[in-house]
């Protein structure tokens, strides 16, 4: 965004049923480290984070919150943990361990896990040179009335009905699909309730414009949102949404699996450390957001032109090599000795190289007003382009004064 105050924010989904797996999970862990005998189940977080978080639980609380050995196997379901009972399965667990150990308890585990893992992503995020204004929690949106209040207002309009027993909004009034679920027949809210609190709030925080980024798996998300912001009597065209695509790792042609669930993943801050920030950064940014991203570890690290990264920084030392060249002939800059011989520079890779350097400041205004900063990184490695091609093609620091 170009001249405006911009306020970043990011929104931690920390309310909802995968939060209940994770503390569910990390407590099986901890049951695990103290000894008791346990099978993970297929639907639990099973990465070696998960494991990590539950030592450093271990070493705060002690045997604290270790149930009684003989009610460890009680807590499992009778049903079998299989592809068609999984979900079913996982949930009666939680409910099971909620229950032996107490709802304060447990909810002592899943914030514990909540809070780790938030502040992992934290961590990693400012080394990657993200830094964030605030961090919003979907829980608060619960503890300041703000869901309710979400709700309240469209029950109000005589948008929502009851069906089944839960809460529904009639989205297909305002061009959605479908009707959606506001409230389950259990009583708790879905995600979408969430959605229509959270933008209910930022609405009322008076922003000229509101930017959303998803991930690409999301896009469906897209019609509804616009959908209960009409029935909110908000303006939706103030709300950007934008779908970002994941990216698909690969060392050569193999390709990287990652699965969050299962823990095979490959952590930003391991892609880091193997193949720098700087790396990182370009190759993530110099792809459209909502294009698919095929993220070459290998190819990341080459000191090769192919490399785009290398490629430009290569370009800036020969620069900085250039600069160094001068000062050691003592030879200065005169503007206007230069600006009055611009004649001299008549070659064709003259001209490219001037075209795309007065082409920056345009390149600069599309990517801030496009949302587009794939646009910088193409600019960049075009410009590297004109330059090596002009730098291997003439004699860069000349001897007459005019002409350098």
């Amino acid at each position: 965004m170009i001249g405006c105050d911009v306020h970043r924010e990011y929104y931690v989904n920390d309310a909802g049923r995968q939060m209940r797996i994770l503390g569910a999970s990390i407590w099986l862990r901890y049951a695990e480290l103290l000894g008791c005998r346990i099978v993970i189940p297929s639907n639990a977080y099973r990465g070696d984070y998960v494991i990590d978080i539950a030592k450093k639980f271990l070493e705060m609380h002690g045997k604290k919150f270790l149930i009684p050995v003989e009610n460890v196997q009680t807590i499992f379901p009778t049903i079998l943990d299989n592809e068609e009972n999984k979900d079913i399965f996982v949930d009666q667990l939680i409910e099971n361990i909620a229950a032996e150990l107490g709802a304060a308890q447990f909810e002592i585990v899943r914030q514990f896990g909540v809070d780790e893992v938030t502040a992992d992503i934290k961590n990693d995020l400012e080394e990657f040179g993200v830094v964030y204004d605030a961090w919003f929690t979907e829980s608060s949106l619960f503890e300041k009335g703000w869901l309710q209040k979400g709700i309240d207002t469209l029950k109000k309009k005589g948008f929502t009905y009851e069906k089944e027993g839960a809460l529904w909004f009639r989205a297909t009034e305002f061009g959605d699909e479908k009707d959606r679920v506001l409230v389950r027949k259990n009583g708790v809210p879905t995600y979408f309730a969430s959605d229509v609190a959270y933008h209910t709030y930022k609405y009322d925080q008076g922003y000229d414009e509101i930017i959303d980024v998803f991930g690409a798996d999301h896009h469906g998300y897209l019609p509804r949102i616009k959908a209960f912001l009409k029935g909110l009597g908000k303006n939706p065209d103030r709300l950007k949404i934008l779908l970002v695509q994941f990216a698909i790792l690969y060392r050569g042609t193999e390709k990287i699996s990652m699965s969050t669930r299962s823990g095979e993943f490959v952590t930003l801050r391991d892609l880091r450390k193997e193949v720098g920030n700087d790396a990182a950064r370009f190759f993530y940014v110099m792809r459209k957001p909502e294009q698919h991203l095929d993220f070459d570890l290998e190819l990341a690290k080459s000191t090769s032109n192919e490399n785009p990264v290398y490629y430009i920084q290569y370009a800036h030392a020969r620069i900085c090599s250039v600069w160094r060249q001068l000062a050691e002939k003592n030879y200065v800059f005169d503007e206007v000795v230069g600006l009055s011989n611009l004649s001299l520079l008549s070659t064709d890779d003259e001209k490219k190289l001037i075209a795309a350097i007065a082409e920056f400041q345009n390149v600069i205004v599309q990517a801030g007003t496009q949302y587009a900063p794939h646009r910088l990184a193409h600019f960049l490695q075009e410009f590297a382009h004109y330059f090596h091609t002009y730098y291997n093609a003439h004699k860069f620091i000349v001897d007459e004064a005019p002409l350098r």
